[in-house]
C-alpha cells in the first residue's frame, strides 16, 4: 500500500498483480476498477511526485508504469 504524495488516494497492490485505488477523502471508497498487467506479484509500488503516475516492479523484475487518470 502507498498513499499519494498530497494524501488523498491509497494505491493498493494484490499479490495477482492488481492494483486497486481509493479516495482517501471520501472514506476510502473506490476509484474506478482495478487494473494492473504484470505477470508476477508485485514487489514495490510508489507514485510520481505530482501523483499522476503510478510505477510498479514485480518478482519477475518489470518496471510498469501506469497513468492514474486513465489507468492504462
Amino acid at each position: 500500500m502507498k498513499f499519494s504524495p498530497d494524501g488523498s488516494k491509497l494505491a493498493v497492490t494484490t499479490h495477482e498483480g492488481k492494483i486497486w485505488l481509493f479516495d482517501v477523502q471520501n472514506q476510502f471508497a473506490q476509484i474506478g476498477k482495478e487494473f494492473g498487467k504484470t505477470t508476477s506479484f508485485i514487489t514495490q509500488i510508489d507514485w510520481s511526485i505530482d501523483g499522476e503516475v503510478i510505477r510498479t516492479t514485480d518478482a519477475s523484475y518489470e518496471l510498469l508504469y501506469y497513468t492514474v487518470a486513465d489507468a492504462k
